[in-house]
């Protein structure tokens, strides 16, 4: 039987994936039925909610002065510069 686990994120979404697949599995192809057997906590949120978080902007944006914090503005606006 193929070991499945779940990694449950801050933002509340969640991954079911493949821990190792079973001798079934590399023989067909077929997957087995889905029966978590650990589950994963992670403080962070998943990549999507991040991504959206780093993208978005405020209308106020212009008002802040990051050049004190020691951050790349990269990481700071999450736009890549050239």
């Amino acid at each position: 039987m193929c070991e499945w686990y779940r990694r449950e994120f801050g933002c509340r979404h969640y991954l079911i994936g493949a821990a190792s697949w079973c001798p079934d599995y590399s023989r067909t192809g077929r997957r087995c039925e889905v029966r978590v057997g650990h589950i994963d906590y992670s403080a962070g949120d998943c990549t999507g909610c991040s991504n959206r978080r780093t993208a978005e902007s405020v209308p106020w944006e212009h008002m802040i002065n990051r050049s004190r914090c020691g951050w790349p503005e990269s990481r700071l606006t999450g736009k890549v510069l050239p």
